[in-house]
């Protein structure tokens, strides 16, 4: 909400785009944050979902009690999905207030607080879905015949531990083939992930090439539009490739990372092993 004193001079206010790429940017240091956010914030302003058509300065308690309302019955996201939304838009709210304050006297009044009811999409669980060595041989065996640039991207999961956001944001000057590793940095510092000698001559080989893609990113797997992979990427891909290769289970990268762990407990790898391989200092391949 904005006095009515500001409002007059209401064709000077930023607009909505604007506001909201201001707030986004306050995460830049992690793309998937700026990604989940940017989502939370669509269930309000797009018009496929609550559809608040205003300005953000305009937004009242009673647009707020709606939304909360329209949440609250939704039966197709999980009730943990319902209350991320609710948080973003309060977070972003609060941004606009600490960033517009002075120079607009923004402030917001939100509803008092409300239990949630129980309608809601129970979440998906894959806590109990692991692949089989022969399901994971059948992968890399499909990807190795038919995509090669995914079939280094799990060959790089399968060898050295990264995770999806890892690969994800993986930019090719990090990539240190006469050594065997690459680096990144993470929210625990500095990150090394070290690959073996096939990875390392296939790597050289995907380099020449991807260097030869003269565009700003420097991101070592690019999506096909050129841009750097969008978190859901990866395993929309796999999801597509396991349906076509008959395994009915709902295969995500973390699925595939955790099978991966569990074969090698039950390889007998040694407890050592298993720890650098999870903490990222050291590697070797099944596959």
């Amino acid at each position: 909400m904005i006095s009515d004193s500001i409002k007059k001079n209401e064709n000077q206010w930023p607009n909505n785009k604007e506001i909201i790429d201001e707030y986004l940017h306050t995460f830049r240091d992690s793309k998937q944050s700026q990604a989940t956010r940017r989502s939370c914030l669509n269930y309000f302003f797009k018009s496929k979902y609550f559809g608040y058509k205003g300005h953000v300065f305009d937004i009242g308690k009673k647009s707020l009690l709606k939304y909360r309302d329209y949440l609250n019955h939704l039966e197709t996201i999980s009730l943990s999905t319902k209350k991320t939304k609710w948080t973003i838009l309060k977070s972003f709210l609060t941004f606009c207030e600490d960033c517009y304050e002075e120079e607009y006297n923004v402030f917001f009044k939100f509803p008092h607080k409300r239990d949630w009811n129980k309608i809601h999409k129970e979440p998906d669980s894959n806590a109990d879905v692991f692949l089989t060595i022969e399901e994971i041989k059948l992968i890399m065996e499909y990807l190795k015949r038919t995509n090669f640039k995914y079939y280094l991207i799990f060959k790089l999961f399968a060898e050295s531990g990264p995770r999806k956001g890892g690969v994800i944001n993986l930019d090719y000057d990090k990539i240190f083939l006469k050594d065997r590793y690459l680096k990144r940095i993470e929210k625990n510092g500095r990150v090394v992930y070290y690959f073996s000698e096939e990875l390392r001559d296939y790597l050289d080989i995907y380099l020449k090439e991807r260097k030869l893609i003269k565009i700003e990113t420097k991101a070592l797997f690019l999506s096909s539009h050129l841009k750097r992979f969008n978190i859901r990427g990866f395993n929309l891909f796999l999801k597509k490739i396991t349906s076509k290769l008959g395994i009915e289970k709902n295969v995500t990268c973390h699925v595939f990372r955790r099978s991966l762990n569990l074969l090698r407990f039950e390889m007998g790898c040694p407890d050592e092993i298993q720890k650098t391989l999870i903490n990222h200092f050291r590697t070797w391949s099944y596959f």
